[in-house]
């Protein structure tokens, strides 16, 4: 068995060398305009902000208005039909030869929200599927309804004594 060409684990490393890192698979060169933003076109281009630092050496946000060209990474997961347009660009693969590609057309602000409300309609709907199919609520009327039926009628309450029920304790004055 050769040991050559596999990575070993560093000190203190929690990373599990045998599953496979997410890599680019092509970078692309996109001219900065007036209105670019580093985080614009993060979500432009559906990749991360570090990679992008990490591959143009900006040690900050502000050393990304001094440059005229930035390099993107590209991931599989982008490149389908609905990014790209007509427009072809130079291209470097993460071999670092440069070829030919299709530019891929950023989505519109308008896109972008249009993900995110989804993305929020979807968790909504999970939120309350589960909230609907929880017994915790359940429990905890069940376990109240049975404490106030526990207590003798002739009892003197004192408004700011507490109570126990499932939630912990909740001072009597302020339940009605």
């Amino acid at each position: 068995m050769c040991l050559c060409y596999q990575r070993t684990r560093g000190y203190g490393s929690l990373s599990n060398p045998h599953v496979p890192t997410k890599t680019y698979r092509t970078i692309i060169q996109h001219q900065i305009g007036p209105n670019d933003t580093l985080q614009g076109l993060v979500l432009k281009y559906n990749t991360s902000m570090s990679e992008i630092k990490r591959l143009n050496r900006l040690w900050s946000n502000e050393s990304f208005y001094l440059k005229e060209y930035v390099e993107i990474p590209i991931y599989d997961e982008i490149l389908d039909g609905d990014y790209i347009s007509d427009r072809s660009i130079n291209v470097k693969n993460n071999r670092g030869e440069s070829i030919k590609s299709q530019d891929i057309d950023g989505e519109s602000l308008q896109d972008i929200f249009k993900r995110i409300d989804m993305n929020i309609r979807k968790t909504t709907k999970s939120v309350h599927k589960l909230t609907e199919n929880s017994t915790a609520g359940l429990l905890a009327e069940g376990f109240k309804m049975e404490f106030m039926q526990s207590k003798p009628e002739g009892e003197i309450k004192n408004p700011y004594s507490l109570s126990r029920h499932a939630s912990g304790y909740q001072n009597e004055a302020y339940q009605n």
